[in-house]
């Protein structure tokens, strides 16, 4: 025990040789340097064969530690070696090594839900045991290892880490600039020690190889397990050998009757294939190989799974209940939490100095800031896009969302350069107008968004309508000129009346940056936000990082290369004026500003064709549902983006690479994806609210039978009336809801054909 607060640990070598003495195997791991990059120096892009962006700061020491957890030691002269520069981070290897066996839940998998409905539904409770919180804001939960004992994993989002594995512990640094700790009351360092695995979650080792029959297995794949392992393999090619020997390693892992049988017919797939072939190398896998049936939805999504997959019913004798489809891929999945350039040492410093970090507000108020500092600046080639851009940042109070306020004035602050922050809103659209005449170029930062965009729908919210429609206008007229309304000149001097008339802003640049609660914009959106064109003008970032307690805070400085980027692209036009080709370095909003054009490679203008026609597909099938207008921005959104990047990575010759414009399109998606989720769950007075109402009154009046999609049809007009997809559409909307369960049933005596229905789930009485 270290009670002693003067013998607790100090250092990172101070930390492994506590763990060593309680007798933990350490495994030196790659750190985070203080400019949040992985100190092995890799771009961890995920790209080209290139590190995951999620094993920053996670992947062991390649010299130091050759075979990964197998190379743990306990030896505390090694771990002198290995810590004591204090940059790397620790792991603790897992399984026999250590004595442990961790399971590891992930929250932006979904693991915080998977074992929150596996402890409601086992009526469990965790035992007294050690707990730490993770850097990405899961936890570890660990449990002693019993060599005649198998560990479970519970479902999506958790994994069981035992022989071969380790842990990342206190006091490693996380790329998002978390640390990792224990939780105060199960410390290892001050005295807890692990419990033996439940029985809930557990069961006896039968046996040390899984046969291919699956004679000896004792774990269980569900139905529905089986369906998304199908789905995502059918992303991996089997044809490579590391690739064929990794997923049934993964599969094994399971201990599963049906992973071999699955592992066979993907393998199937290949010419290469050689039944007895897989049948020798099955055998020869063991228990606790390191790697986990986890890993195959990870390297699915790699490769452009986004998480599709059929629905598969579940015999109701069984009382389990189908779960809400999929989620797509998170941001740190696409790689999205990183920027290139300056712009990228700005995300990282937020994410250190951010009292309650939050990475997916950081990328977007830095492209915020990245839209206003090129604003009439800069200008992408050949279809001549403006950076000009409207952010909106959703999160619950508390959660952290407002650091981008913080961030973007100040960051101007040190660069000199605040006349490019606006003021918090627009009362009206004379104020739009009056805010661009004296900043022609400037930053808007709203932190009650959803209030502005409900208030403008309501009865009395004509001006703040106008607002909305000026800002509109103003989205797609950075090319060109925005007047003031026309005013009665009858009396007026003439004087007066030509000053009105020479009234006008050229290329108005506005950026937005909005900040909102759930409750508060979802409870606003009505079709109206999207027929006016509004909606789909937003990029809309919402979290899954919920209220955050407040970290240490920081005085880090703000990196010099993003002050020196500012000034960079600030002289640029100064450049321009030299070369004899404005008069002015900023012209005022009267005047005509020369932009510098930033071209566009070959291989990028292949991704926005790629991207249009993707678009346009997807604004046919909306088409049905009055939405289509949520895409009719996407391409220009990628477009601006991308010329933000290049001058992010370089102010004096900017280019749109392909790779820029790749990561352009995956971020505009990612985000369409989750607001027309969020549109079709909330918007009440839509088609899409309405089929939902439709089909939800059908099931229910189907009572504990139920109704089939055949009954559906039969039933309600409107339903079968809409494409396969839009049915496919509605059903998943409901299930993610709660409000549905798709069940499986046969008749008394348990013979005859099997009927497939859709019940409807009561809730409870309080």
């Amino acid at each position: 025990m270290m009670t002693d607060p003067a013998s607790q640990p100090r250092s990172t070598l101070d930390y492994a040789r506590a763990y060593q003495a309680r007798g933990w195997a350490v495994v030196p791991l790659h750190g985070i340097d203080a400019d949040g990059r992985c100190t092995c120096g890799d771009p961890h892009t995920g790209l080209a064969g290139g590190l995951s962006p999620g094993s920053k700061g996670k992947h062991p020491h390649t010299l130091f530690a050759p075979h990964g957890a197998l190379s743990a030691s306990k030896d505390p002269d090694v771990a002198q070696r290995w810590f004591g520069d204090g940059r790397l981070n620790i792991g603790i290897a897992t399984g026999e090594a250590s004595g442990i066996v961790a399971v590891d839940i992930d929250p932006r998998d979904g693991g915080d839900e998977t074992w929150s409905h596996f402890l409601d539904l086992n009526r469990a409770r965790v035992p007294d045991t050690i707990i730490a919180s993770t850097g990405g804001g899961g936890q570890h939960i660990l449990f002693q290892f019993q060599p005649d004992t198998v560990v479970r994993t519970p479902g999506k989002g958790i994994q069981i880490k035992g022989n071969g594995g380790y842990i990342v512990v206190e006091p490693s640094r996380h790329h998002s600039g978390n640390v990792y700790s224990w939780d105060a009351e199960a410390d290892p360092l001050d005295g807890a020690n692990p419990a033996p695995a439940p029985a809930w979650l557990s069961s006896p080792r039968k046996a040390d190889l899984v046969s291919a029959r699956g004679g000896n297995a004792v774990g269980h794949l569900p139905p529905q397990r089986i369906a998304d392992l199908r789905a995502a393999l059918r992303h991996i090619d089997p044809d490579g050998y590391s690739e064929w020997i990794q997923v049934g390693m993964a599969l094994h892992s399971t201990e599963a009757a049906e992973a071999f049988e699955i592992w066979l017919s993907w393998a199937a797939g290949s010419p290469k294939f050689d039944h007895a072939a897989c049948l020798r190398k099955w055998a020869s896998f063991t228990v606790g190989n390191g790697l986990h049936v986890e890993s195959i939805f990870s390297w699915a999504q790699a490769r452009g799974w986004t998480g599709e997959t059929e629905r598969v019913a579940v015999p109701i004798e069984t009382v389990v209940i189908a779960g809400p489809p999929a989620k797509s891929v998170s941001f740190a999945g696409l790689g999205l939490l990183e920027l290139p350039g300056a712009l990228g040492d700005l995300v990282r410093w937020a994410n250190r100095v951010a009292p309650k970090p939050q990475p997916p507000f950081a990328v977007s108020s830095a492209l915020a800031l990245g839209s206003v500092a090129c604003g009439r600046r800069f200008r992408g080639m050949p279809r001549q896009n403006w950076t000009s851009l409207y952010f909106l940042n959703v999160g619950k109070s508390g959660s952290g969302k407002e650091f981008g306020r913080t961030m973007t004035e100040r960051v101007l602050a040190e660069a000199d350069w605040t006349e490019l922050v606006g003021h918090g809103g627009y009362s009206s659209d004379t104020a739009v107008l009056s805010a661009l005449e004296h900043q022609p170029v400037h930053i808007s930062v709203i932190d009650e968004f959803g209030a502005l965009l409900g208030n403008a729908q309501s009865e009395g919210g004509m001006h703040q309508r106008a607002a909305i429609n000026t800002l509109i206008e103003c989205w797609g007229n950075l090319h060109g000129t925005k007047r003031p309304k026309a005013y009665a000149m009858t009396g007026l001097p003439k004087d007066q009346a030509d000053a009105l008339m020479k009234r006008v802003i050229h290329q108005p640049a506005v950026t937005l940056l909005g900040m909102t609660t759930p409750g508060t914009f979802y409870g606003a959106l009505k079709a109206g936000s999207i027929e006016g064109g509004f909606l789909g003008r937003l990029l809309i970032t919402e979290t899954d990082i919920g209220r955050q307690p407040l970290s240490d805070s920081s005085d880090e400085p703000i990196p010099a290369s993003v002050i020196q980027w500012l000034h960079a692209v600030r002289a640029a036009r100064q450049r321009l004026a030299t070369q004899g080709n404005l008069a002015t370095i900023d012209p005022g909003a009267g005047q005509r500003a020369i932009p510098i054009d930033v071209p566009t490679s070959s291989d990028a203008q292949r991704i926005w064709r790629a991207f249009e026609l993707e678009l346009i597909t997807r604004q046919d099938e909306l088409e049905d549902e009055g939405i289509a207008e949520l895409d009719s921005r996407r391409l220009e959104q990628a477009m601006r983006l991308a010329v933000i990047l290049a001058v992010s990575v370089d102010p004096d010759a900017p280019v749109i690479s392909a790779g820029i414009a790749e990561w352009c399109v995956r971020y505009v998606r990612h985000l369409a994806d989750q607001t027309l989720v969020a549109v079709r769950a909330n918007m009440h007075d839509s088609k899409f609210s309405a089929w939902q109402a439709d089909v939800l009154r059908c099931i229910r009046n189907g009572g504990e039978k139920g109704r089939t999609e055949r009954d559906l049809c039969r039933t309600l007009r409107t339903f079968d009336g809409l494409e396969p997809r839009l049915r496919r559409s509605v059903l998943d909307a409901l299930l993610a809801k709660g409000e549905i369960a798709l069940v499986e049933s046969t008749g008394a005596s348990g013979r005859g054909r099997k009927r497939v229905a859709w019940v409807a789930i009561e809730e409870a009485d309080e």
